[in-house]
């Protein structure tokens, strides 16, 4: 460090000083300009909003300042007071009156101080919202990335707690403003000292910033790896707290290869905190052992200047004050910027996705729908090559019932997305009217949809919440036309505001496989929408109980177009149209009789079906 000091007074050193201070400057305008500086004003401007907001905001950095030079300037002031011969009654009320002061002033610190944090609560859980809502629009092949699920997972550790992520950059932007305008004070007050000693603290700084960057990134890195490893020890985690999957886990004995492959996670997490907590160490001692060096040739310059050239202990006891306080603020500082490099990437991602919402403003689709049609329509999910969806071809209408048949992986499910808008087709177009459907709103077009999902999503919510999930209010007139439609809803008879589910609630109702599967599809019928599709709506259910279902639900669906996809022959029979796909195209097409007799593919699917079926009555 000695030779830090020898170089500020050899002037043939002045370009390398100047050199290094530009490098270590620009590498830190250039991380700033990465986004990181919009980013901030994006968050600033969002926490800066109402006039209480930004007049607390300013008192507390106000008072902060005014709080770190109260304590430091007290004994200054009382040495003056003493020494100008003022009796100790003056300087008892002196004392009394900043002291009585500085108590009110911290008073209404504190009052502003808990509206600020109030207002960091409410934004952290408003922006988890945003964040939520704007997913939802997201369409299903960007939710399902790799990409997007590690943003995700950045952007939900970024708002998850209060102590961390967007808390700690919001209560920095008012850290770093204090923390400036004292390192300027002190800068101003010790350069009449020596300004060498300014330019040495100053360089000596910025060079632990730059090694500070470079520390960060190997441990941001490392983060991130360790972050995949959470990932996966979370899955494994819920897998086996699942009540659907703990029962297979239990009776298939895979307990063990759980724990086993958690035990293994854990070492891999413990590894990779080793590796971090080598690269904190080694970064704060560097840290240390330049800037206790820097404070030894600091305190030993004061010396210099104030008592060995003529004794004046008084002025040695205020530049060892400010020189002390100067360090502490440069550390405070300095923990800033750290504070803003860690949580970096973390703060893009959730911005990534705050500012990632979808408005659409297309027009909505208002006419009654007629017909649908896929005119060489092809899809191929992301990341791949192989075609899902093949030059498919396909006309519906109004007023007819199309059964949607096929092995599994032959692009039904897919079909239906994309009919929905969740996929975005890479070929053709899906006309409604003979409109193209992307000329439409989405939104517009789903709420001419009654869906039922071959996933059964029972909602934590109350009952008649679950039947009605596309307003705030409850049809009673229209749910009581349908209440006797399925057995589910005598468990419900006058208690239509029971909670849902045992997980969330400790009076929740649990539904079996069939019962939940009737709520879903009485969620269905609730809705009366013009166009039905049916993703499987009887797999849970029992043949006999799947006619019976099947009768009711065609009865509620008169006069409107129904999709659905089945595996069950049985069902075909109540399509005008079925409609048998293999490798994402339409290979046959007819009634339920013609392609019997046609003894195609749609026989043999067929034949294979009643074969199994005679198994198993045997």
């Amino acid at each position: 460090m000695p030779f830090l000091f020898c170089m500020l007074y050899d002037y043939s050193s002045i370009d390398l000083i100047y050199d290094t201070c530009y490098n270590c400057v620009n590498g830190y305008l250039k991380f700033w300009r990465k986004g990181m500086y919009n980013n901030l004003v994006f968050l600033a401007k969002e926490y800066l909003r109402g006039s209480k907001i930004i007049l607390g905001y300013f008192y507390c950095i106000i008072f902060r300042i005014y709080k770190e030079f109260y304590l430091k300037l007290l004994p200054i002031l009382l040495l003056f007071l003493v020494a100008k011969g003022f009796g100790i009654n003056v300087i008892l009320i002196t004392v009394l009156l900043i002291v009585f002061t500085s108590f009110i002033l911290e008073r209404i610190y504190t009052f502003f101080s808990i509206i600020l944090e109030q207002r960091i609560l409410k934004l952290r859980l408003n922006y988890s919202r945003i964040i939520a809502i704007n997913k939802l629009k997201l369409p299903i092949t960007d939710i399902e990335s790799k990409e997007f699920q590690d943003k995700n997972w950045f952007a939900g550790k970024f708002l998850e707690t209060d102590r961390t992520g967007y808390t700690n950059i919001a209560k920095k932007f008012s850290d770093f403003p204090v923390q400036i305008i004292i390192l300027i004070i002190y800068f101003i007050t010790l350069q009449q000292l020596s300004i060498v000693l300014v330019l040495a603290i100053v360089i000596v700084n910025i060079v632990i910033l730059y090694f500070g960057k470079y520390f960060n990134k190997k441990i941001y890195k490392l983060e991130e790896k360790k972050t995949e490893y959470y990932r996966e020890q979370s899955h494994c985690d819920q897998t086996i707290k699942q009540p659907e999957t703990m029962l297979e886990i239990q009776y298939y004995s895979q307990l063990s290869k759980f724990t086993w492959r958690y035990r293994e996670l854990s070492k891999q997490i413990i590894a990779n905190s080793k590796k971090i907590m080598f690269w904190n160490n080694l970064k704060n001692v560097t840290e240390s052992l330049i800037t206790n060096s820097t404070m030894f040739f600091a305190f030993a310059t004061i010396f210099l200047f104030t008592v060995s050239a003529g004794n004046n202990y008084e002025a040695f006891y205020v530049y060892f004050i400010l020189v002390s306080g100067l360090f502490a603020s440069i550390n405070s500082f300095k923990n800033s910027i750290d504070s803003y490099m860690y949580e970096k990437p973390y703060m893009e991602n959730a911005i990534v996705l705050l500012k990632q919402e979808r408005i659409d403003e297309r027009p909505d689709f208002t006419e009654t729908i007629e017909t649908i049609e896929f005119k060489n329509v092809s899809f191929i999910y992301p990341r791949t090559t192989q075609k899902i969806i093949s030059d498919l071809n396909l006309k519906l209408e109004c007023n007819k019932i199309y059964a949607l048949i096929g092995e599994n992986g032959c692009g039904k499910s897919t079909l239906i997305n994309l009919l929905l808008g969740y996929y975005k087709i890479d070929q053709g177009h899906i006309l409604i009217n003979g409109k193209d459907i992307q000329t439409f709103s989405q939104q517009s077009i789903i709420m001419k949809f009654s869906v039922v999902f071959q996933t059964l999503n029972i909602f934590p919510f109350t009952y008649q919440e679950n039947i009605n999930v596309t307003t705030n209010d409850f049809d009673m007139e229209r749910y009581s036309e349908i209440e006797d439609l399925f057995p589910v809803t005598k468990r419900f008879k006058g208690n239509l505001t029971a909670n849902m589910t045992k997980r969330n609630f400790d009076d929740g109702v649990e539904l079996s496989g069939g019962q939940k599967q009737q709520l879903c599809i009485l969620r269905g019928i609730y809705s009366n929408n013009e166009l039905w599709i049916l993703d499987e709506p009887t797999s849970e259910l029992d043949p006999d109980s799947e006619n019976m279902y099947y009768k009711k639900i065609l009865r509620e669906t008169k006069d409107k177009l129904v999709l659905f996809t089945s595996h069950r022959m049985s069902a075909c029979k109540y399509a005008d149209q079925i409609i048998y796909m293999e490798s994402g195209t339409i290979v046959e097409l007819g009634t339920h009789e013609e392609l019997l007799e046609k003894k195609g593919k749609y026989y043999i699917f067929s034949e294979l079906q009643e074969q199994v079926g005679s198994k198993n009555e045997n």
